[in-house]
């Protein structure tokens, strides 16, 4: 599927969505278009589904982002528009919230109405080769702690796996591919997201075959039994 941070690019949702629908049955709601639009008309007509991530709109059209809403009003607004998946980002480092307590949160509201949930790996940011730290679950030793913790708690896939993020974190030393396998194991992943990247910053670029590292990473996770693979590249 591919998700309107790919196809947006300044166009109306309405636009953003057709493009989409030409393509693929379900979308990845998030942000990318011109707000305002209710989605449910356009998504009715064409005949899409949706999963959604982070900052997203909603039934209401207006742009709804987790860091200023109420996890129970996110979840009744996803619900109204039959959103069937739900992610978003661990907190930032700054943050007193560890990944378990935020996506325990995030993930109870959810629950009220039957939509997973799940937290995305992100990635050190990187200015003249220098790594600094903006969020957790940047690296593979607290992904993988993260996806121990909630699988015992009862969430068996409580992970978006981005591979741009991780391509990220194996340049400078936050993962390793002992790591990246330990986590397809785990069976801890419930969605893919990929595009392409030089390593040093999230670029969203689309994949070609240029991309060797990015395309081992996904046949790394081929085996790992997600339900969604998001493209998330500018074409």
């Amino acid at each position: 599927m591919t998700s309107l941070a790919a196809v947006g690019r300044g166009r109306t949702l309405e636009s953003a969505l057709e493009a989409v629908a030409s393509r693929h049955q379900v979308v990845e709601l998030t942000i990318g278009c011109l707000p305002g639009e209710e989605p449910l008309p356009h998504m009715t007509r064409l005949n899409l589904s949706a999963i959604a991530h982070h900052a997203t709109p909603t039934v209401t059209g207006e742009i709804r982002h987790p860091e200023t809403t109420l996890p129970g009003v996110m979840a009744s607004e996803l619900n109204a528009l039959g959103v069937k998946f739900y992610s978003l980002h661990p907190p930032k480092s700054s943050s007193s919230a560890t990944p378990e307590s935020h996506a325990a949160k995030w993930f109870a509201a959810m629950d009220e109405y039957q939509i997973p949930c799940a937290l995305e790996t992100m990635y050190p940011l990187v200015m003249n080769g220098i790594t600094r730290k903006e969020y957790s679950m940047d690296s593979g030793c607290e992904t993988l702690r993260y996806v121990r913790a909630m699988q015992a708690a009862g969430y068996e896939r409580p992970l978006v796996a981005d591979m741009a993020h991780i391509n990220i974190g194996l340049k400078h030393g936050f993962w390793d591919l002992a790591q990246v396998r330990e986590l397809v194991r785990s069976g801890g992943v419930a969605a893919l997201h990929y595009s392409s990247n030089n390593g040093d910053r999230d670029e969203h670029r689309s994949l070609s075959n240029q991309d060797a590292a990015i395309h081992e990473l996904l046949h790394e996770f081929s085996s790992a039994g997600h339900a969604y693979e998001v493209d998330e590249g500018r074409s």
